[in-house]
């Protein structure tokens, strides 16, 4: 009875410890998701928040794209809780290429004096993470870092930079993919706002129009910042829903760019369409930007032609 009830807890722990199932992933693109999901809490903290990526690196690479981004939010989110001042830099490098295989760091670097740096907190997560956890009561699963490392196939070690601050080290080997990434239309090519559809709601009040437009906009951004948590936790249901809720505001008030880019992020989120994912939220960002930029490109008047 012992025998098989050990064999039953081997079985399981075994299975615990498979690695995810590899996809097709734009690297760049994933961080610069992870860059923008980030930006609001380090912008909180006062701190300088940039992201630096390696040109080399192949456009197309197999990657555990499910568990890389949680170790990684999670990896920034220490960061950035145990950084008093300073700035955080997200980096990447290609360090050898091997026939299909590239081997990259990604690395979560900080600027600053060391004694306001996350080096210490950092240190303590990585080596006793449970440990580390109680002290600092930080957000549930920073405890499973190791266990997402061991998934993602990545190593961690934390050095001193260059400089005076420190740098967490992400490094992983990835096979390159020659067909590349699935295309989708550019939300770009369509117009930022109709005008047709805002003469139609307003009639020509600026005022009015405005002050909606100001509330979609705060709304949206919202919105984006709760998809893009939704993507780092895996959960491509709420990630499809939040997508769904913006591409229809996004059509109510004339943002025809918005609700393309929201279309195709919802279609994939229902789809499970992971790799194309990290292009896809990035478009959607952007097009969110050019709707921001040219509403306040009009503060003085309608943006709609007489």
């Amino acid at each position: 009875m012992r025998s098989a009830t050990s064999a039953a807890q081997r079985q399981r722990k075994q299975a615990g410890l498979q690695r995810p199932p590899l996809l097709v992933t734009c690297l760049p693109q994933l961080l610069a998701t992870l860059h923008a999901a980030c930006r609001p809490s380090a912008e909180q903290h006062g701190l300088a928040w940039r992201l630096d990526t390696d040109a080399a690196l192949a456009p197309a690479l197999l990657l555990p794209a499910l568990v890389l981004p949680q170790l990684l939010q999670q990896l920034l989110a220490a960061s950035l809780r145990y950084t008093r001042s300073g700035g955080i830099v997200l980096r990447t490098q290609l360090l050898a290429q091997q026939q299909m295989f590239q081997i990259i760091t990604i690395e979560i670097m900080h600027e600053g004096s060391p004694d306001d740096g996350p080096g210490p907190a950092l240190a303590a997560l990585l080596q006793q993470p449970d440990r580390a956890r109680k002290a600092a009561q930080p957000e549930p699963g920073w405890h499973s870092i190791r266990s997402l490392a061991r998934q993602s196939g990545a190593s961690l070690q934390l050095e001193h930079g260059s400089g005076p601050g420190s740098q967490l080290i992400v490094q992983l080997r990835a096979e390159m993919v020659e067909t590349g990434l699935p295309e989708h239309p550019q939300a770009e090519s369509l117009p930022v706002l109709d005008y047709r559809v805002l003469r139609v709601l307003y009639q020509d009040d600026w005022p009015q129009q405005k002050a909606l437009l100001q509330a979609f906009l705060q709304d949206k951004q919202a919105d984006l910042h709760a998809l893009l948590h939704a993507w780092l936790r895996g959960d491509l249901q709420a990630l499809g829903l939040l997508a769904h809720r913006i591409k229809g505001a996004s059509r109510n008030v004339g943002a025809t760019a918005l609700a393309q880019a929201a279309a195709q992020v919802e279609q994939a989120a229902r789809g499970q369409h992971h790799a194309g994912l990290p292009d896809l939220l990035q478009a959607l960002e952007q097009a969110l930007q050019s709707f921001a930029s040219a509403l306040q490109q009009a503060p003085d008047g309608p943006l709609i032609d007489a």
